[in-house]
């Protein structure tokens, strides 16, 4: 009785694969669940082994072919004895037998499937500088990526070196994200669904991000879903502007500086390097560190602990950066019972953007929807279920925070009037006046 052999299942959304190589031959015996055949797919490679024990009856799908899941690849008879191997010759009485010839050194031009040709021929890699680690020295889709992801070799010499880093340095700061978290489902039972801390951009988009429980120590007791951090700082500082700024900070910037002549010295000193020989202008700080942007957008977050016993935390979501945080478009919810938490968002960085955001809480089961902290601050057109606050670490003129609104004014009017105190809002128009009738 002849079983069929099947591409099996390949995992979600691969619809197809490559047959790498077969590992028996027609005629062969083969055990049930013995490896038959190797499929490669651009996500993995997968024996199939035999579902009976008995002989490789036929092979329908040849090596290098490409394969539906379901696909028919081959045949085994049941039960079939392997066919009879053609006997060997005996080797002359007392003479010693042969030894085996020793295995070929590697060709650059072996054999590979054609997922691993691929990734090949796209980075523009010899296959003599592969190791393989497959069957038989086999060069995988996996050597390729290993081969990839070590460091370059260093340059012949130091000026060469120098060049390299450089454009390495502008690669990163330039190029792609530090960390790129999108279109993701992340369910955690215990603990916060994404942490993290960077140095460089990092964009959190398009995201499910649900955590249903917390140990409620360490971190936990800061932020139970999300805790981001970035340590970069913005393109816009120099050495001299920041000098200046931590002066009028602290209220020790000498009179020469501040008052009438406080824009033209921040201009001039932010501008220029006094204290080189010539002077010079200032750098960018990023010139030898990175941004610490983040753009966290459209996601979905949800703190679900309505079973949980009574617990604290400071925040369900904190990020943090030297440089500037965009949060827009979230849905942030906590569904709790006996949970509580002081903030659903706990937001601070260099400058802060805060719209279009949906904050929902259990009722009372936070004391603020959010709390927003930034040197430049717009906090606008966000929906809350309790107040939310928002601070400029400069000055009032730095911080816009209008047209938003909280359901718990819908009971308690008035009750978030405090977190507009201070808001750069602009001047209503005059009213109209009437003609004079004579």
């Amino acid at each position: 009785m002849s079983k069929e052999i099947k591409v099996p299942a390949l995992g979600e959304s691969v619809s197809e694969a490559t047959i790498a190589k077969w590992l028996k031959n027609e005629g062969d015996a083969v055990k049930m669940d013995e490896p038959l055949v190797e499929l490669e797919t651009d996500k993995v490679t997968v024996e199939v082994p035999s579902p009976v024990a008995g002989k490789l009856e036929k092979i329908v799908a040849a090596a290098g072919s490409t394969v539906a899941v379901g696909a028919l690849l081959g045949t085994i008879a049941e039960g079939a004895a392997a066919s009879a191997p053609a006997a060997k010759a005996a080797a002359p009485k007392g003479e010693a037998p042969k030894p085996a010839p020793a295995a070929p050194a590697k060709a650059a031009d072996q054999t590979l499937s054609p997922a691993v040709r691929k990734a090949v021929v796209e980075n523009q890699i010899n296959p003599a500088d592969l190791s393989g680690t497959g069957k038989d020295g086999r060069i995988t889709k996996g050597d390729v990526i290993d081969h990839l992801a070590k460091p370059a070799a260093p340059a012949a010499s130091g000026i060469a070196s120098s060049v390299n880093t450089s454009k390495a340095r502008l690669a990163l700061d330039n190029g792609g994200a530090t960390a790129l978290l999108r279109d993701n489902i992340i369910v955690v039972p215990v603990g916060r669904a994404v942490t993290f801390f960077a140095l460089g951009p990092v964009v959190v988009a398009r995201n499910r991000l649900v955590t249903q429980g917390t140990s409620g120590k360490g971190l936990d007791l800061l932020a139970t879903t999300n805790l981001i951090g970035n340590l970069g700082f913005s393109n816009e500082w120099t050495l001299g502007l920041l000098l200046i700024f931590i002066l009028k900070l602290v209220g020790k910037l000498p009179d020469l500086l501040a008052g009438e002549n406080g824009c033209l010295s921040a201009k001039l000193i932010g501008l220029i390097n006094f204290f080189s020989k010539p002077p010079s202008f200032w750098p960018p700080l990023t010139r030898k560190w990175a941004t610490g942007k983040i753009l966290f957008t459209e996601n979905q977050i949800a703190f679900d602990v309505s079973d949980e016993p009574v617990a604290f935390a400071i925040s369900a979501n904190a990020l943090f950066s030297l440089d500037d945080i965009g949060f827009t478009d979230n849905q942030c919810e906590i569904s709790s019972t006996n949970f509580f938490v002081l903030m659903n968002a706990a937001l601070g960085a260099g400058s802060v953007r805060v719209a279009d955001n949906r904050f929902s809480e259990t009722w009372m089961r936070a004391f603020f929807s959010g709390f927003i902290v930034g040197g430049m601050n717009t906090t606008t057109d966000n929906q809350s279920t309790h107040c939310l606050r928002a601070q400029s670490l400069i000055s009032n003129n730095m911080l816009v925070f209008r047209d938003n609104l909280a359901l718990v004014e819908a009971f308690c009017p008035g009750a978030c009037s405090r977190g507009r105190d201070g808001v750069a809002v602009p001047a209503p128009a005059p009213a109209p006046q009437r003609p004079v009738t004579p």
